[in-house]
């Protein structure tokens, strides 16, 4: 575990109408190996949040009507007008139809960016330029 810096793991459950935190969980494994109670965790230690808030990012979608639940996408690289690439770890180059379902079990980072263009009102097609002006869908998230 040292060599993937791997020694504790926290958890939040939210109440996702009131942001009420409900429940707050940590374990870390100590020098002898063992595993211990890590709660104090949740707030004393800071990571880079990765992948955990695709959960979030589907929450979002399911809630200002972008997507909904079961809906599938095609999972394949993102080509940008800025000449920048999206894609996710598990299907570099090729077209993997996905639900949402499926896009959290293999971290599709595919299927997070389209559902965050939804949420802009945007569709994605090969080389959109990406909206500068955040001003409408920036409120509407933090309602």
């Amino acid at each position: 575990y040292e060599r993937l810096d791997m020694y504790s793991s926290m958890m939040v459950v939210q109440d996702p109408k009131s942001g009420d935190i409900l429940a707050m969980v940590g374990k870390k494994i100590n020098k002898n190996g063992n595993l211990t109670d890590f709660d104090i965790g949740n707030f004393t230690t800071q990571y880079a949040v990765g992948s955990s808030v695709k959960g979030g990012t589907l929450l979002a979608g399911y809630q200002n009507k972008a997507i909904q639940v079961g809906q599938e996408m095609i999972d394949e690289p993102l080509h940008f007008q800025d000449g920048g690439t999206k894609r996710s770890y598990f299907n570099k180059d090729g077209q993997v139809r996905i639900n949402d379902s499926e896009a959290l079990m293999h971290s599709s980072n595919v299927y997070m960016f389209k559902t965050a263009l939804k949420m802009a009102g945007l569709a994605y097609s090969n080389n959109i330029p990406l909206p500068s002006d955040v001003s409408v869908p920036g409120p509407k998230l933090r309602k």
